[in-house]
């Protein structure tokens, strides 16, 4: 990434990875300023900002809508309205927060995990895969930011610090079917007090 790169994508604008803002004092002409232009007049092609901005904020797309939405954004984009999810009230996250964001998305593998997860929950289709594989993302958060989040961030951590990226898909595969989880994630979980399989 150039310089010019890193600039924009620190300080917004055309080419920015930070999180979209959906949520709190924000317009819908905000929100969709947020896309890059291309994405964003494709979307306004089918879709009212209005919309978008109800679309956004509830999650509920018709399956049409659902549709045009994942064929006018990239899967970069739907990482970004995911993260932007979890800001805080003061509307952005702290410096080291969007330093360990930007390093992510240059995980090009992660980036396509997490904007295919994404695009099918937006799109209301029965998702095949776990929302713990685009965790990653939300390790970058501190302990501020992660406050508001549903789930225990901490403990899902600490558990992937134990066993390695893979423990991510095996905390997806829980409940699964009737076979026990291996006996090492159970004993990484117990020991980082995570011992309920997610909702």
């Amino acid at each position: 990434m150039s310089k010019g790169d890193q600039a924009a994508a620190i300080t917004g604008g055309e080419g920015s990875l930070l999180p979209i803002v959906v949520f709190g004092n924000v317009t819908p002409d905000e929100i969709m300023s947020q896309f890059p232009a291309v994405e964003g007049d494709c979307l306004k092609e089918h879709l009212s900002a209005d919309r978008m901005a109800e679309i956004l904020q509830t999650a509920s797309p018709t399956i049409l809508e659902g549709i045009v939405i994942a064929g006018c954004l990239e899967t970069i984009t739907f990482v970004r309205l995911f993260v932007g999810g979890f800001l805080p009230e003061s509307g952005t996250y702290s410096d080291s927060t969007n330093a360990c964001l930007l390093e992510r998305m240059a995980d090009t593998e992660l980036v396509r995990t997490a904007g295919l997860y994404m695009m099918i929950s937006m799109g209301n289709i029965e998702d095949p895969s776990s929302a713990f594989e685009i965790l990653p993302f939300l390790f970058c958060l501190n302990d501020e930011e992660r406050a508001d989040a549903d789930l225990d961030l901490d403990a899902v951590e600490c558990v992937v610090n134990e066993l390695g990226p893979e423990a991510l898909q095996a905390l997806s595969n829980l409940g699964e079917d009737d076979s026990p989880p291996p006996p090492t994630l159970v004993a990484a979980m117990t020991k980082c007090g995570f011992t309920e399989p997610p909702n």
